[in-house]
């Protein structure tokens, strides 16, 4: 099973800044805009991460969300 922490590329004990990186590093990998001419196979999968990534910054930077996400 995937992790957010998985997703983003960061240990489970990251700290926010970590996970503020993380996410930006990813978004410039897998943002669909970043893929513009490419086939839409591509763009689909680039989509997708970008999906995932989003979900993952959504939840681990939330400080509510993080502690119940752990212990999940």
């Amino acid at each position: 099973m995937t992790t957010h922490y998985d997703v983003l590329g960061i240990s489970a004990d990251a700290k926010q800044d970590t996970v503020k990186r993380a996410y930006y590093r990813r978004a410039r990998a897998y943002h669909p805009d970043a893929h513009a001419g490419s086939t839409r196979s591509p763009i689909d999968e680039t989509e997708r991460a970008m999906a995932m990534v989003n979900n993952a910054r959504t939840v681990l930077r939330a400080p509510p969300a993080r502690p119940a996400y752990a212990h999940a």
